[in-house]
């Protein structure tokens, strides 16, 4: 994925969760992949596989229109895990949270711009929020995460 569409792309699929029923909690796009971890907010009969194709055809959608992309960049289907419990949860959001670590793109996590994090199961906002706003809470990393404090 082109370097210049990364910044784009992170705004466009964080922004298109208002037209879903579900929420972002974790969010990274690397030169060649995306990892978002989200949950479901009502019973609506809107699934994973509608969310994904939204931000797909939306995301591509709009990246043609202000002239970033002339074709399709994105592969058919998608991986997907569920979460099964706590100890999973923790391990799929520091596993994403250390993805551009891993791949050389940051030395932390609050240096890399295209992450977003809000992973606290009782709602409140922990991470950084989008767009360099100030960080509130605290980031699940460390011991902190793994004790659940």
């Amino acid at each position: 994925m082109d370097s210049l569409v990364i910044g784009p792309l992170f705004e466009i699929l964080f922004g298109l969760f208002d037209e879903t029923s579900f929420e972002c909690k974790a969010l990274v796009i690397m030169p060649d992949h995306v990892h978002l971890l989200t949950v479901k907010n009502d019973d609506s009969e809107q699934t994973l596989g509608d969310l994904v194709c939204i931000l797909k055809s939306k995301s591509l959608h709009v990246l043609k229109k202000r002239g970033f992309i002339a074709s399709s960049f994105w592969q058919k289907g998608y991986y997907e895990h569920v979460i099964r419990n706590e100890r999973d949860y923790i391990e799929k959001a520091k596993y994403l949270i250390g993805n551009p670590i891993q791949a050389g793109l940051a030395c932390t996590d609050e240096d890399y711009r295209y992450l977003y994090i809000s992973l606290d199961k009782d709602g409140a906002t922990q991470g950084r929020p989008l767009r360099g706003e100030e960080t509130q809470g605290r980031s699940l990393r460390g011991e902190e995460a793994v004790s659940g404090k």
